[in-house]
This record gives C-alpha cells, sequence and structure tokens, in this order.
C-alpha cells in the first residue's frame, strides 16, 4: 500500500504527462489544419476518443474505489489484531496485578502471625495462690498463662495489681463471662483478645480473596498457631458481651474452634453455646 507521498508524486507525474500531450494535440491542430471549419470537423472526429477516456477515467475511479476498500478492509485486520493483542496484554496484567496483591495480602498476613507470636512470647504474669496451707508465688511466660488461666488453685490472685484471678473454668461454671470482658485480672489478655479479633477481620475483609472458602484457608492456618488452651480461652472470651458483638460471628463463620479439646471446657454442653458452624465449616473446600 502506497503512502500518501508516493500518491502525490506519481499523480504529479501523470497531470504533466497529459499537459504535455494536451500542448501537444494543440500545437498539431493548429499547424496541420488551417481554417476553422476544417478544425470543427476535425474535432468532431475525436468524440468516441473522448468517450473513450472518460470510460477510462470512470474505470479509473472504480479501480481506486476497489483499492481503498481493500485497504480497508486491511486495515480493519490490523485494528483486530491490534484489539486482541490489547485484550490478551489487558488480561496478563489483570493476572499480575491479581496476583501481586495476593502476595502482598499473605505478605500482611504472615506479618500478622509473626505479630501475634511475639504478643505470646511476652505475655507475663506473676501468680499467688494457697496450697497445702501455704502461700505459693509463681511466674509464668508465654503460652503457659493460658494452661495457667484454667487450672484452679485456692486463693489464687496476680501479683500485680493484686487481685483474685478466678480460672477461665470457674467463670464458665458461674455463667459470667463478662467477668473475662470486664476483670481487671484479665485486662492483661485485652490486647491478645483484639488482636486475634483484628486477623480475623483483615482475612474477611480481603477483596484478594474472592470466596469464603479461600478465607476459611488463611483462617484455618492461623488456628493451627494456637495451643490448646488459647482455643479455649478464645472460646469463652466469645460469649462475653463485647466478643459476642464481633469476634463470635466471625468464630462462627469460619469454624475457629474446630476440633477444640472438649476436655478443657467446664462442660460438653457449652459447645451449644456457639452455632455448629463454630465447629465445622460450611463449605465445601477444595
Amino acid at each position: 500500500m502506497m503512502d500518501k507521498d508516493h500518491i502525490l508524486k506519481y499523480f504529479g507525474y501523470a497531470a504533466m504527462v497529459v499537459i504535455i500531450v494536451w500542448l501537444l494535440s494543440w500545437g498539431i491542430i493548429v499547424l496541420c489544419i488551417a481554417g476553422p471549419t476544417e478544425r470543427g470537423q476535425f474535432g468532431d472526429q475525436f468524440g468516441a476518443v473522448n468517450a473513450l477516456f472518460s470510460g477510462l477515467a470512470f474505470a479509473g475511479l472504480i479501480i481506486t474505489i476497489l483499492q481503498q476498500r481493500k485497504d480497508l478492509y486491511y486495515q480493519r485486520k490490523e485494528l483486530e489484531q491490534t484489539n486482541q493483542e490489547m485484550a490478551r496484554q489487558t488480561k496478563e496484567f489483570d493476572a499480575q496485578n491479581k496476583t501481586l496483591k495476593r502476595q502482598q495480602f499473605e505478605n500482611s498476613f504472615f506479618e500478622l502471625l509473626r505479630i501475634l507470636q511475639t504478643l505470646v512470647n511476652d505475655l507475663q504474669i506473676g501468680i499467688e495462690f494457697v496450697e497445702n496451707t501455704r502461700y505459693e508465688k509463681i511466674s509464668l511466660h508465654g503460652r503457659e498463662v493460658f494452661q495457667e488461666l484454667f487450672t484452679k488453685r485456692d486463693k489464687k490472685a496476680i501479683v500485680f495489681p493484686s487481685c483474685y484471678l478466678p480460672s477461665i473454668l470457674e467463670i464458665a461454671e458461674s455463667e459470667d463471662f463478662d467477668f473475662i470482658a470486664m476483670s481487671k485480672g484479665y485486662s492483661f489478655l485485652y490486647h491478645y483478645f483484639r488482636f486475634v479479633y483484628r486477623i480475623l477481620k483483615f482475612v474477611d475483609d480481603a477483596r484478594e480473596l474472592e470466596t469464603d472458602e479461600e478465607r476459611y484457608l488463611y483462617v484455618a492456618f492461623l488456628r493451627s498457631t494456637f495451643s490448646n488452651y488459647e482455643i479455649a480461652t478464645l472460646f469463652y472470651n466469645g460469649l462475653s458481651c463485647k466478643g459476642k458483638e464481633k469476634f463470635k460471628p466471625l468464630a462462627e463463620k469460619y469454624a475457629l474452634f474446630d476440633n477444640i479439646d472438649v476436655r478443657l471446657l467446664a462442660s460438653e454442653a457449652d459447645l451449644k453455646l456457639y452455632h455448629a458452624s463454630a465447629f465445622k465449616f460450611e463449605h465445601a473446600v477444595n
């Protein structure tokens, strides 16, 4: 397909040839034919020739239109190929962008898990209690704290600030679950409770995960980092006034208490305080 400069160039050549031929024919007629009458008769003889050239001009127009149609066809094909290539590149970009967002989500998720483990490792509490009629004092760190919360002791109290600290089993037996959420003795766990909730909320709000099945897999990974005593502690915290509002619905949505050790609960009947979905995810996971 010729570009615009070539078309103008060849058009100029053709125009020059036509002008030269026209001038030559005019000169020949003037020089070779003496009178005006003879010249008129001579010119009439070229009517057929004029018709021929008119037909040739029309044929040239048709050829030009057909060539333009052909050029438009190729241009349309090129445009379709360009659009297809752009669509393919857009699809690849979307896939890469989706992968990048998933990686960013996972980086944030595992960083939250790392911080949570740091919080657990930094837990520290001093306990005083009576054993065999004499006072004992122990210092606990990390996951030992959660186990101690389920241990019944006589007159158990925390050292700083000094206050009575019933075991979670005693709280569960009295069904005063708000004691966990409102007692000064359990205030050292509030940051832990809030952070676990924040991780659940982060997964639940993640737009990078398209289905609840995908979100459940990350919650299951979070659950695998908990000790049995941690899960039992979270179980009873979810029954407090604050836990019921936000934490409990997420625990039930993503089966946070799947495989909970029932032996750590005050009663197996406590399982009924949660919807069954808290113990088994209700959606099929591939």
